[in-house]
């Protein structure tokens, strides 16, 4: 950070644009579009950004898993995106809350994962409300309070189908570290 102004304030300079972070959350620029922070501060950051009001209706802010600088390994870098909008029988969720669990964890001591439309997002437990449906779907509406499965699949109950498990949140599949998500209606 620069000299004589405070991180947030910083973060914000240099960035052209406001990243709501409180002191205790070093935000560091390593390209266009993209903050990284230390691991320690990840759950409280993170926090931070997924309760952030997003500015563009088009754009959202989304934490995906990068290579650190020597590649053994990786960090979190936040990125903006285009948000996802739900087709038909799907729903995007605007998450509000997302959780860190072990296997979350010991996914950044490994090689960067990556997903078939680049790099992955992370944690798989999360809660939010839905902001918009796609044709379909009836059993939910703007304003409900969800939260989604670990199974990114069709699959919410009996033994589990053939093939569900690689579709997993938060790797292989999407995660929740996102303002938003798109997921199908079967899934919350």
């Amino acid at each position: 950070m620069p000299d004589g102004i405070a991180p947030e304030v910083a973060a914000s300079k240099i960035a052209h644009e406001t990243v709501i972070a409180p002191p205790t959350c070093e935000v560091h620029v390593r390209a266009k579009n993209m903050y990284l922070v230390p691991m320690g501060a990840m759950v409280f950051c993170a926090t931070v950004v997924v309760n952030t009001v997003v500015a563009q209706e088009t754009m959202m802010r989304q934490w995906q898993y990068v290579p650190t600088a020597n590649g053994d390994g990786c960090q979190l870098g936040l990125r903006e995106v285009r948000t996802p909008q739900p087709g038909a029988g799907e729903i995007q969720v605007r998450m509000r809350a997302a959780s860190l669990n072990g296997r979350d964890r010991g996914r950044l001591d490994r090689s960067c994962p990556a997903g078939p439309d680049g790099p992955q997002v992370p944690l798989s437990d999360g809660a939010g409300e839905v902001t918009q449906i796609g044709d379909g779907v009836t059993r939910f509406e703007v304003g409900d309070r969800v939260i989604g499965t670990f199974f990114a699949g069709h699959w919410l109950d009996g033994d589990r189908p053939e093939g569900v498990m690689p579709y997993r949140r938060g790797g292989p599949g999407e995660g929740v570290l996102s303002e938003f998500v798109r997921v199908t209606k079967t899934v919350l």
